[in-house]
Formats: structure tokens, sequence, C-alpha cells
């Protein structure tokens, strides 16, 4: 399900290399992964979910993601977006051997635009790691639980 970053690398500025996420690469659906290394919010989340990265996304198209955030959920452009360390992002994709994986995929990601202006849910987001905690509350969402339910919604809608 992962794909490499499409990026390319820039001319030094201040002496660091930049990498330039190349969204011409990606397809609706495709799933962002990154960290921010030195946040501590960045790192107590990857703490708690023992996972390298701290922040998913969905692709819509255009260079646009849908994503969910402190201030609610939202749309960004990611083609003049850059990274110090490419390892701090990663592209997900479902695989062809998936069963309508494209359809499912570009579906998912028209679900995750209705749900823009929706709020963010801080306690979903803490209590995610807790077992039996019921995720499922209408009009408010944490980044992963957005792009999971994007996905769990099309598919029961097909």
């Amino acid at each position: 399900m992962k794909t490499r970053m499409p990026s390319a690398v820039s001319p030094a500025v201040s002496g660091e290399l930049l990498h330039y996420i190349n969204s011409s690469k990606l397809l609706p659906g495709d799933i962002l992964l990154c960290t921010d290394p030195d946040s501590p919010v960045s790192k107590a989340i990857r703490r708690a979910t023992q996972s390298r990265y701290s922040h998913a996304a969905i692709f819509i198209g255009n260079g646009g993601f849908v994503e969910a955030v402190g201030s609610g959920v939202r749309r960004f452009l990611i083609d003049s977006t850059a990274v110090r360390n490419p390892e701090n992002v990663r592209f997900l994709r479902l695989k062809d051997t998936v069963p309508n994986a494209r359809s499912l995929a570009e579906g998912a990601g028209r679900k995750a635009e209705n749900y823009v202006a929706r709020r963010y849910w801080v306690p979903g987001a803490v209590a995610a790691r807790v077992p039996g905690v019921n995720l499922k509350r209408r009009g408010k969402f944490f980044c992963s639980q957005l792009v999971a339910q994007a996905f769990r919604e099309f598919a029961s809608s097909v």
C-alpha cells in the first residue's frame, strides 16, 4: 500500500536541501502520513501510537488534501510544500489487487470533502488508543479517523 514520496530536491537553502512534493504523481484517495520531528505534540502522538508518523490526510486531486487539525477539517494544497527530511513523509495507495481499488480510493477522497468545516475532536484523538472506546461520533474528527471514516463510508455506500 505504500508508494515512494513524489518529490524533487531543491538547491540548498541555508545549507539544507529541501524536498518538494510533486502532487502530479498522486492519485485521489492516496493517504499522506507525516510527522514534525521537533513538535512536542507530534512526539506525544508518535509515542502514544507507537508510530513514526503523527498526522494523516487524504488526497482529493489538483494538489489538494483534506485533513483534520486543531482548527477543524480543512483543505490544503501541497504543491508549495517542502520537507527537509523525506523520511518524515510517506504516501500510501491502495494496491491494485484490492477489488475496485481506484474507485474506492477516489470515492473516499470525495467523501472526505464532505467533512470540510467540521470540528476537530481532541477527546477522540486522545481516546483512540483506549481499547473499547467508541470512536463513532458524528460531526467531529481527528486526522486518522477522518481518513478511515471516508473510506468506510464510501465502501458502505456502494
